[in-house]
């Protein structure tokens, strides 16, 4: 079952981006299997019910990040400020280097 509700925290997953790899590292690093499976398997039926509503959804959503990554944007984030200061390319990518450090520590 706590592998299954994982697939809640896809909801939003700007508010989990950093937090679900985190998550699925340390159900890995402690075998626990059962939650993995069960998260796989939440995460088959979601695909599965939205290939049956929709059989494009992969193109829309490629689309959507597509455009959410092409448009620099004034935010109350390190990312915003670093957007104001005229560092679009750095901010966009700000994520990726504050989940290695997250990984790592």
């Amino acid at each position: 079952m706590a592998g299954f509700s994982l697939i809640l925290t896809l909801v939003k997953p700007h508010l989990v981006i950093l937090t679900l790899p985190i998550m699925m590292f340390r159900l890995l690093w402690y075998k626990r299997w059962l939650a993995l499976a069960g998260f796989g398997l939440a995460s088959f039926l979601v695909c599965l019910v939205l290939f049956i509503l929709n059989d494009r959804w992969i193109v829309s959503f490629l689309k959507v990040i597509q455009s959410g990554l092409s448009t620099s944007r004034l935010t109350p984030s390190l990312a915003g400020v670093l957007v104001y200061l005229g560092r679009e390319g750095i901010g966009k990518w700000f994520w990726l280097f504050g989940l290695m450090v997250l990984l790592i520590y």
